[in-house]
């Protein structure tokens, strides 16, 4: 069969698959893949569009020893697919003042009603984005440091007998002249 534009010839596998034009004419986009890595043995192909295939590729690609290019850090905040907790909005980042206000209502909840109450109102600021995320969890610390709810653990040193180390020897009184002459046995 001949091509419907150029009038070349279509190879047979091509007109047993429906085409009418050839490689050259076709308005098909072609496919692209990425691939994906479960572990060392089970690993598969996503097909795509070309576009998409082309861009996830060149964020996986390495651009050292262990880093991806596709990783958002600090310094470069444009590049790859960084997902935000509230649907790709720009973060938010609450004033010292409201701050300020949201750290000491939840002080006053932690007195009044517990650690879990002021860490549910923490939470809610944070749900309706009156803080961010570092500053969320900035108050979540203080709450923690100041809550009176969680018991105080007092844990006695224990001998394992499987380092290397020793117990601390129990000491045990000794009079002023042997430890002087312990300590000055050279002189």
């Amino acid at each position: 069969m001949k091509c419907t534009n150029c009038k070349t010839e279509i190879p047979a596998k091509r007109v047993q698959l429906g085409y009418k034009e050839c490689v050259n004419c076709s308005t098909v986009e072609s496919y692209g893949c990425v691939d994906i890595v479960y572990h060392k043995t089970g690993n598969t192909l996503e097909i795509m569009n070309k576009q998409d295939a082309a861009k996830i590729n060149k964020l996986a690609r390495r651009s050292g020893f262990g880093v991806m290019r596709g990783i958002v850090t600090s310094k470069n905040k444009s590049a790859g697919f960084a997902v935000s907790h509230f649907n790709n909005e720009e973060p938010v980042t609450a004033p010292v003042q409201l701050f300020n206000q949201i750290g000491e209502k939840a002080a006053n909840l932690l007195d009044e009603s517990g650690a879990v109450a002021a860490k549910e109102y923490i939470f809610s600021a944070y749900r309706d984005r009156k803080v961010n995320l570092q500053q969320r969890n900035d108050l979540l610390a203080i709450i923690e440091k100041f809550s009176r709810d969680k018991p105080v653990a007092v844990f006695k040193n224990r001998h394992n007998p499987y380092t290397k180390t020793e117990p601390p020897a129990e000491k045990s009184e000794i009079s002023e002249d042997t430890a002087w002459a312990f300590k000055n046995w050279k002189k």
